[in-house]
């Protein structure tokens, strides 16, 4: 599956807008690691939704194989997302020279994105939390 990059700043502005809530449960500061075959995920987004359906999500970066995101306590579903360049091609058809776009491909499994079975109780006093995914 491919798609266009959106850049940095447009999912950081995406993320930043779903972990806004108007109240709700108290938050707690999830902070863990994130591996992809053994390796830390060198950049994707991490997000938690209410297990229940409803109540406020929370999102951020993963930089490094890190994470820290403040989440609404409370049982939650984690989707975790990263794509790779697959190639480049021009932003306009017929002018080679002009500006360039980049065609992505998703890298997680949607065991952990989409259809994601990683489920996580959020309460004070957790301990960091390690996602060890695999791409098969």
């Amino acid at each position: 599956m491919t798609s266009v990059r959106i850049s940095g700043f447009g999912v950081l502005v995406v993320l930043v807008v779903l972990a806004a809530g108007c109240g709700g449960p108290a938050k707690v500061v999830v902070k863990g690691t994130v591996t992809l075959d053994g390796n830390p995920l060198e950049e994707g987004a991490i997000n938690f939704f209410p297990a229940d359906g409803s109540g406020t999500t929370a999102g951020g970066v993963i930089s490094g194989g890190n994470f820290s995101v403040p989440v609404p306590s409370g049982s939650v579903i984690v989707r975790i997302s990263a794509s790779k360049v697959v190639r480049r091609e021009p932003m306009y058809a017929g002018d080679p020279k002009g500006p360039m776009k980049e065609i992505r491909a998703d890298i997680i499994p949607s065991k952990y994105n989409t259809q994601s079975e990683l489920k996580l109780d959020v309460k004070s006093g957790m301990d960091d939390v390690k996602y060890d995914l695999t791409s098969k």
